[in-house]
């Protein structure tokens, strides 16, 4: 939708809305709402039409991940991570659902399986910076400060302005100062 791209949101929200009353059913027109909402930022209202999809299909995994992603966003990591599975068993090369799955499950505290899944997503798309950064963040929770440098210092060349990228500096900062 054009008033996506030029963050005319109100506008896209309503045309996404008239679109889903069209075809009630039509699970790619309830994708697209939770799309608009969440690109706008509003979490709670982009939740509902991916939960209403993942009720009703098994063969969308693009909503099981968003949904995934959102409840990580919201503290409900450890709710997250089946949706999140669900999308990488269905797309197990797309390096933004691996990531999801990675962070989905670094957040609900299973360190080593989030290093292993990163590792995977930083593979499949080395020159994103925020596969990078959560790499980083679980290497560092499991005590590798060597890869966890390394990885942030990748993010940082990378870009310095993707969303975490104050985390990335900050926790630089700290490895750099001896912390762990």
């Amino acid at each position: 939708l054009i008033e996506v791209r030029l963050r005319h949101y109100a506008e896209a929200i309503a045309l996404a809305k008239r679109l889903v009353q069209t075809d009630i059913g039509n699970p790619s027109l309830r994708f697209l709402l939770g799309t608009v909402y969440q690109d706008s930022g509003d979490a709670d209202n982009a939740i509902k039409p991916y939960r209403e999809i993942v009720a009703q299909r098994t063969d969308f995994p693009y909503a099981y991940n968003n949904l995934a992603a959102l409840l990580v966003e919201r503290g409900d990591a450890k709710a997250a991570v089946p949706y999140a599975q669900n999308a990488a068993a269905a797309l197990p090369k797309d390096p933004r659902v691996i990531d999801t799955l990675g962070w989905a499950l670094f957040r609900a505290g299973d360190t080593a399986a989030a290093v292993t899944t990163l590792t995977q997503a930083v593979a499949l798309s080395p020159n994103d910076a925020e596969e990078h950064y959560r790499l980083a963040a679980a290497q560092h929770a499991s005590g590798n400060a060597g890869g966890a440098r390394q990885n942030l210092q990748k993010a940082l060349a990378l870009s310095t302005t993707f969303r975490d990228a104050p985390s990335a500096k900050a926790l630089l900062a700290k490895l750099d100062e001896g912390e762990n």
